[in-house]
């Protein structure tokens, strides 16, 4: 035999092929990335805002809050929600809103002594008298005339024996029946001479003194006669309304300036020569 001796595997295995250098070379296209990795820069640190100032400065007349010295109330005129509650608050006794007379009560009150004095309907009420829904309607309206006068509190109920409650009705623009006006008095056995500082006792023929411990007329009734109607009432009418023989003497507490000058105009017309009391 000749030639180069082989080995038995060779019977089994193809042909050698010789490898050359183009099977070594690498492929065109790279399997893995071959451009740089970018690396996320971390955010900028921000200064932190200022949250205290959330209104725009743009040269408007008044910003943020500001107090209603009328009304004692503070509120934002940014905010339309807190200007309306403003608005409402601020003209509680101007409007008719809160002394609105709903008609069941109307009805009731017509079943109450009642009078035309002048051009004024005037009810009288009495703990006696009054049902619930009177008195919480009555208590309901005094919250907002105690504030309206500057009543600091109720040191006597308002339903004690000796007290008395008026109240005139009026008509809105809204044809809705309101609280036009509301006298509270009490039966007083002396009152004090404002000048002299002199103590006035009842008349010995028993008649009491009436003292008004809170006259009210609202704001768009004022200067109709309706304080005169409630006064005249009180003093020249008993409880069935019906006219008394003489007129009662009539005392003032804690009046107002305005007041003060309604409660001397009215003593000076019907009791002449007699003193402006007071207790």
């Amino acid at each position: 035999m000749s030639g180069k001796k082989r080995k038995i595997t060779d019977f089994f295995n193809g042909p050698c092929k010789e490898e050359t250098g183009e099977s070594l070379k690498c492929p065109k296209k790279s399997i893995f990335p071959t451009e740089p990795k970018k690396i996320a820069k971390k955010p900028e640190k921000r200064e932190k805002l200022d949250l205290s100032q959330r209104i725009l400065d743009v040269g408007q007349e008044n910003i943020g809050n500001l107090h209603c010295e009328a009304c004692n109330m503070i509120y934002s005129v940014d905010s339309p929600k807190e200007a309306e509650r403003h608005r409402i608050f601020h003209n509680r006794f101007e409007t008719t809103v809160n002394f609105n007379i709903e008609q069941n009560l109307i009805e009731i009150l017509k079943t109450l002594p009642n009078q035309k004095i002048g051009q004024h309907r005037i009810v009288f009420i009495c703990a006696k008298m009054a049902g619930k829904i009177v008195k919480t309607s009555v208590e309901y309206w005094m919250k907002f005339v105690n504030e309206s006068v500057g009543y600091v509190s109720e040191s006597t109920g308002l339903w004690d024996e000796n007290r008395r409650v008026y109240l005139s009705m009026g008509l809105s623009a809204e044809s809705e029946i309101f609280l036009a006006g509301i006298l509270v008095a009490e039966k007083l056995e002396e009152a004090i001479n404002e000048e002299s500082g002199e103590t006035t006792k009842k008349c010995k023929n028993d008649d009491w003194i009436v003292g008004i411990d809170r006259i009210w007329t609202h704001k768009i009734k004022r200067k109709l006669g309706i304080g005169s109607a409630l006064l005249d009432a009180v003093t020249t009418r008993d409880t069935k309304f019906e006219h008394r023989k003489r007129r009662l003497r009539v005392a003032f507490s804690e009046l107002s300036d305005e007041g003060r000058v309604f409660a001397q105009k009215y003593v000076g017309k019907h009791y002449e020569n007699e003193p402006f009391l007071i207790y």
